[in-house]
């Protein structure tokens, strides 16, 4: 796991490239437990630019607050890529809606996808420095 001055780095970071493009950010965690939103929600001035987290560690909550159709975790696993892009793409959707399916290898514990924009097809990545405490 990064360390603190890392992580406070890393989200002091995203929050300036947010207020820089007009952009609100959105998060929708898993295993990282709200790690995200916690460490962007700590910097004085986030509200600016943090809109809102979702925390779907449960399956169910994936399916029932961002949208995750239940057989794409079936097929591929709670913890997967293709999952990881669905939950960012209902962080995003107003309604969930808009969620696609593809098989993808399964990405390992605390990795996720960032979506750089408003658009929910706009996905990249992955970043793996809020990996929960103990994770390997």
């Amino acid at each position: 796991m990064a360390g603190s001055d890392e992580i406070r780095s890393l989200a002091e970071a995203v929050l300036d490239a947010c207020k820089a493009a007009g952009l609100m950010a959105a998060t929708a965690e898993s295993c990282t437990g709200g790690m995200i939103a916690a460490a962007l929600t700590d910097i004085p001035g986030s509200s600016a630019v943090v809109e809102r987290g979702f925390v779907t560690y449960a399956n169910e909550a994936k399916t029932e607050l961002v949208g995750v159709p239940a057989p794409m975790i079936a097929q591929h696993g709670a913890v997967s890529e293709p999952v990881a892009r669905a939950m960012a793409e209902g962080g995003l959707a107003p309604d969930g809606d808009g969620v696609e399916g593809g098989a993808v290898e399964r990405i390992p514990h605390g990795d996720g996808f960032m979506p750089p924009g408003r658009h929910p097809r706009q996905l990249y990545g992955h970043s793996d420095g809020f990996s929960p405490p103990g994770a390997e």
